[in-house]
Formats: C-alpha cells, structure tokens, sequence
C-alpha cells in the first residue's frame, strides 16, 4: 500500500470564513509580536551602512558611502533605493528598514501558509503559520534593519510561482530578488 503523493495544485483552496478569521488573527498576532521587538530594538551595526548610502543618495550625494568618492559598495542596490525614496519623504532608514522587515516577514508566513496549503495539506500550514508567527528568530530578525526578510520573500515567492509554472513571475521575482542581493542569481 503505497502512501499519496503529495497534491501538486496549481490554484489556491478557497479560504472559507472562518478560517479567513483565524488567518487574519494569526497575521495579526505576529505583526504585533514584530512590532513590539522592533520598537525595542536597536538595528545590527551592518545596517547603518545600507543607511548611510541610502542617506547620501537621498541628498543627492550619488551612490557613495562618503561625498565625493565614488566608490559603489553596497550589496543591497534596490533595499537602499527604497531607503533614500522614504529618506526623501522623511522617513529615515532607521525607522523604514525595520518595519519593511516585519511587513515582508509576515509576509513569509502566509506565503509558506499558501504553499502548504495548496500543496501538502492544511494542518501543516496551520502548524508552520502558528511556528513562524511566534518563533523567536524570525521575530528577532526583524530587528536587524536589512534587507533579509525582502531577500527571503522575494525568492520564496518565485518558487512559488516556478512550482505553479507561472514562470514569468519567477523570472520577474528572481530579478527583483537579484537588485535586492546579487546571489538571487543563484536560484536559477
């Protein structure tokens, strides 16, 4: 008696009401599990550099480190873009990089949700949602300010989408994926 392979779906399962609510309560638990470590929280010291280029770009400086040496050495080109845009608005790197982070790691967890779901079966979902909402270092890392919770999303997302042959998507996550940190490239 051999045992089921798993379901290969390539459409989402319809989310009925009540587990509609328990998702959102879910989400909602571990945005404010996020938040509460982040407003506690100082970023790691490897930040303030995507900072400070993100600073200068905003003021005009260019891409650089320090004014008037032209020397690019930041590994997160798209990340520190989306900092000087916020920069620009007002919003220093310090406050966006660390909420960026808890938005695209609950994020995560309902796409991992999603993808256990469609794929493997609901009781797993649930278990792996209700494990990252609450699990310490995905919580923590949250607070280091970069870009990793985007880099995880973004290349979690194109596997997704690879496993459901939208492969455009893949094409356009990876890519996305790449600006964010170049070893993107080595999903493909």
């Amino acid at each position: 008696n051999r045992a089921a392979a798993p379901r290969l779906a390539r459409e989402s399962v319809p989310i009925a009401g009540a587990e509609r609510a328990m998702l959102g309560l879910t989400l909602a638990v571990a945005l404010a599990l996020r938040a509460i470590l982040v407003l506690r929280s100082a970023a790691q010291d490897g930040a303030y550099i995507t900072y400070r280029y993100a600073v200068n770009l905003a003021r005009s400086l260019g891409f650089v480190y320090s004014a008037g040496e032209r020397v690019f050495g930041t590994s997160t080109p798209l990340f520190t873009l989306g900092l000087a845009l916020g920069a620009r608005l007002g919003i220093s790197p310090e406050t966006a990089a660390p909420w960026i982070g808890v938005v695209c790691d609950v994020a995560i967890g309902l796409v991992g949700w999603f993808a256990l779901r469609s794929h493997v079966d609901r009781s797993l979902a649930w278990l792996w949602l209700v494990f990252y909402a609450t699990f310490y270092n995905a919580l923590q890392a949250c607070t280091y300010g970069m870009e990793s919770q985007l880099f995880v999303l973004l290349l979690l997302g194109a596997m997704l989408a690879f496993e459901r042959r939208r492969f455009g998507w893949t094409g356009i996550l990876v890519g996305v994926g790449f600006l964010v940190r170049v070893e993107a490239i080595l999903v493909l």
